[in-house]
């Protein structure tokens, strides 16, 4: 009879995935205790969502394909 080994590895990663969550969550609320890290009042409109996703994508592009060789 054999053992499928998916399950084992399965509950480890969703493990090591709840510790990383929780991590991620604690360090958000350490930076959010400062007094200048909100930012009250702040509103994006959809026209500027949309704008700062194309910079971020534009910024992810370009550093992946900048040359080296300069």
């Amino acid at each position: 009879m054999t053992h499928s080994r998916v399950p084992v590895i399965a509950a480890f990663l969703g493990v090591i995935l709840g510790i990383l969550t929780q991590l991620i969550n604690d360090f958000v609320s350490f930076i959010e205790g400062f007094p200048w890290s909100i930012w009250g009042d702040l509103y994006l409109s959809a026209t500027q969502v949309i704008f700062l996703y194309l910079v971020v994508i534009f910024l992810m592009i370009s550093i992946k394909y900048r040359s080296f060789n300069s």
